[in-house]
């Protein structure tokens, strides 16, 4: 095979990963099967025996057509996140159709440029395992056919592209210089890995607008994705274990919620979270997978009280999934962990971690009393607010015309409910479980997963158009009619979004959770604190659609899914959080390292001393000598710029003593804590008052901060001697400051 065929047919094979990669990102076979089909034809077709080129005023129309049609994109999706997808559609079909033409080695280079703008369209668009396979691919292979290129080039392009003869050595010194350009693109991708980590937000874990949604979201967005995922991927494994530690399979399947949603946004047909009313209790677990409770005072387990064990299997985050209601948490590793108080929703939070949760382990009361929940909830004193209206009038009428169709007449009304709140649980809990049952199977709706036929219609809210138009869409639907229409009488619900665990393993006694088990369900107040879960969503229909999913493939998905884990949760999930605490740690274990090198040195060094000798002792104890001071200056080099650098930053003036110049260290170590947190102190505003806007639900954290800044100016401005032990007490105060302050920074709600 000659050069020039062999460039090209190389140039087309990453043409081909380049598509591959794209419709990975974009998650779509179909396309993979019509743009990758057209790539691989163009080889027959130009290539072949016969070798026909597409003619130049054809070439030219198809362009007109492909740019045309992605004007047509842009006017009806104008939305800037999706320029670089309809960029990448663009480059797809054009590098499909520069296929067909009649090439020069300058019109291959083009082609290798359009493969380019591929793949970086997919990369801002996926975190997937499968395409980052397909861009490490990609990029020795494109360094291989871009050297292919220059050497076709370089032999003037010839039809016949005979091999310029420049020497023996020419082969492997191509070799070597793939090799360096290879080695140093992967040493620079990973100092700019290192060094600029990228941002995880919400849009990183639901997926692209228009493609289904991978698994478990923390919001629920009625107008986007007209699909939801039907993936066999397993999320995470689930055990179940008695008060005997026996593993158990539960009557029903169980809900580990994630997240919960409770304001409604009707101009984006959107549920959010009450982000201004979160509180949160920092929890922070010992090792070894020992209990520590969420709550003071502790709950003390009853007879009920099951332990969830929790395996990660191929998704990263930071969500705790647990039933309703958590009481205990373990980790293998020390973590520290977020409860907001009004949820019982855990996140992880904190320094301490350098990936992402892998295994935990929960304690739940499935079946809460008062006594239970007061201490969860903040206190016997804690009141829970009521939640507000729901704003779409006309899901009251849809609502009214139920309680009287079904025979809810016995019920308390309203005015009955405000005035007793026994009356008002009864309310609650008789209306949501009627609602429900006609979700479920009087009402005549159907349960289903694509959406394309559920057309949106201008000036109709999307629950309105499920309720009383087409009565047909998946879990996110049936929650938020029913979420609706209790809330539209007066009956506090909310929407939650996590995991239904449906598929239970007997060989391995444990729960096989799926990406396709995410659900939405709707909580229901029935107590001062307590919540019932009520499921709408037809469980006969998730069950079937459930088994019709099942393959024998699914036994070997666990080789991938390992691989898939350590990819989101070690390269995906690191973020600044993750960044910070890798910093640190480094810096702690070095220097820890320096010091017991250099007390190890003055331990030999003495011990030279004290065994010393005149005759040949001299030598080994002058060689002791020379590298302990080596080692000392060094030190003190260090020590010197560190104390400079204390210096500028406090504005201390000359000669205000060590200890003053390490209170000082601690200090800005305080506030480089908060600043790593996200609460960043303005230059021109005191640090008192820095203090004053933190947030108050840190409150321990907050309240470390504020003594060691107390410590500092008694010492600064007071003219009070600093102690030994008001260094200890300031170290401590900033290992508090450090667990407290935690990851990045969440709005108070």
């Amino acid at each position: 095979m000659n050069l020039a065929r062999r460039a090209r047919l190389e140039l087309l094979v990453l043409v081909e990963i380049a598509i591959a990669a794209f419709c990975v990102s974009q998650r779509s076979i179909g396309l993979f099967l019509v743009a990758g089909g057209l790539a691989a034809m163009s080889w027959y077709v130009v290539e072949g025996p016969r070798g026909r080129t597409m003619p130049r005023w054809l070439s030219n129309l198809l362009v007109v057509v492909i740019v045309a049609n992605v004007v047509r994109e842009w006017l009806i999706r104008p939305d800037p996140a999706e320029a670089i997808e309809i960029l990448g559609r663009f480059a797809l079909w054009l590098s499909c159709l520069k296929l067909f033409e009649s090439r020069r080695p300058r019109d291959d280079s083009q082609v290798l440029a359009l493969t380019a703008v591929l793949v970086v369209s997919g990369a801002l668009h996926s975190i997937d395992l499968l395409f980052a396979l397909l861009l490490l691919v990609y990029g020795i292979d494109a360094m291989r056919v871009a050297m292919l290129l220059e050497l076709l080039e370089a032999s003037g392009g010839a039809a016949t592209g005979a091999t310029p003869a420049p020497g023996s050595r020419f082969a492997p010194r191509l070799r070597r210089s793939a090799a360096v350009t290879i080695a140093a693109a992967t040493l620079v991708a990973v100092v700019v890995f290192v060094l600029f980590p990228r941002r995880l937000d919400s849009a990183d874990r639901r997926g692209l607008v228009g493609t289904p949604v991978p698994g478990f979201v923390e919001e629920v967005d009625l107008f986007s994705g007209e699909r939801i995922s039907e993936s066999r991927r397993e999320v995470f494994s689930v055990r179940w274990l008695d008060r005997a530690g026996e593993s158990v399979r539960l009557a029903s399947p169980p809900l580990l919620r994630g997240s919960v949603m409770e304001d409604y946004q009707p101009d984006e047909s959107k549920w959010t979270s009450l982000s201004q009313r979160r509180r949160m209790r920092t929890v922070t677990v010992r090792p070894n997978l020992e209990m520590t409770p969420i709550s003071r005072p502790p709950v003390t387990p009853r007879s009920e009280t099951y332990r969830q064990q929790v395996v990660m299997r191929s998704m990263a985050t930071d969500t705790v999934f647990a039933a309703f209601a958590p009481i205990a948490i373990a980790s293998p590793e020390r973590r520290s962990f977020g409860v907001d108080v009004r949820t019982l929703i855990i996140r992880e939070i904190g320094l301490e971690r350098l990936s992402r949760l892998q295994r935990y382990e929960v304690q739940v009361e499935p079946f809460p009393g008062p006594d239970t929940l007061a201490p969860l909830f903040g206190g016997g004193g804690a009141v829970i607010p009521e939640l507000p209206s729901f704003p779409v009038p006309r899901v009251r009428e849809v609502a009214e015309r139920l309680i009287e169709d079904l025979d809810l007449a016995d019920v308390p009304s309203e005015a009955a409910a405000e005035a007793d709140p026994a009356d008002r649980w009864i309310r609650n809990r008789r209306i949501a479980r009627a609602f429900a049952d006609w979700l479920r199977g009087d009402g005549g709706f159907a349960y289903a997963t694509d959406l394309r036929d559920f057309v949106r219609l201008e000036g109709e809210d999307p629950i309105v158009s499920f309720l009383e138009r087409y009565r047909f869409g998946h879990c996110e639907y049936f929650a938020s009619a029913l979420t609706a229409l209790c809330r539209s009488v007066g009956v506090d619900a909310r929407l939650v979004t996590g995991f239904i665990a449906m598929e239970w393993d007997a060989g391995g006694e444990q729960y096989l959770v799926r990406e396709s088990n995410a659900h939405a369900w709707v909580e229901v107040r029935v107590g001062e604190h307590q919540w019932i879960s009520v499921d709408p969503t037809p469980a006969e229909s998730l069950e079937a659609m459930a088994a019709a999913r099942r393959s024998w493939l699914d036994r070997w998905r666990w080789m991938y899914d390992r691989i898939e884990l350590f990819w989101n949760s070690r390269i995906v999930s690191y973020d600044g959080a993750v960044q910070a605490s890798l910093v640190e740690r480094l810096s702690r274990e070095w220097s820890e390292r320096v010091e017991e090198s250099l007390s190890g040195a003055a331990g030999r060094a003495r011990e030279l001393v004290a065994g010393l000798r005149l005759g040949a002792a001299v030598v080994p104890w002058l060689v002791a000598a020379l590298v302990t001071v080596a080692a000392a200056f060094l030190a003190a080099v260090l020590w010197r710029r560190r104390a400079r650098r204390t210096r500028r930053l406090a504005r201390l003036p000359a000669g205000g003593g060590r200890r003053l110049l390490e209170l000082a260290r601690i200090h800005l170590e305080s506030l480089e804590a908060w600043e790593r947190a996200g609460w960043s102190r303005a230059s021109w505003l005191p640090p008192g008052a820095f203090i004053e806007q933190l947030p108050p639900e840190r409150r321990d954290a907050v309240e470390a901060t504020r003594a060691i800044l107390d410590l500092y100016y008694a010492a600064r401005f007071g003219a009070r001697s600093v102690a030994e032990r008001d260094l200890r007490e300031a170290r401590m105060l900033l290992r508090r400051v450090a667990t407290g302050a935690g990851g990045p920074r969440v709005a108070a709600m």
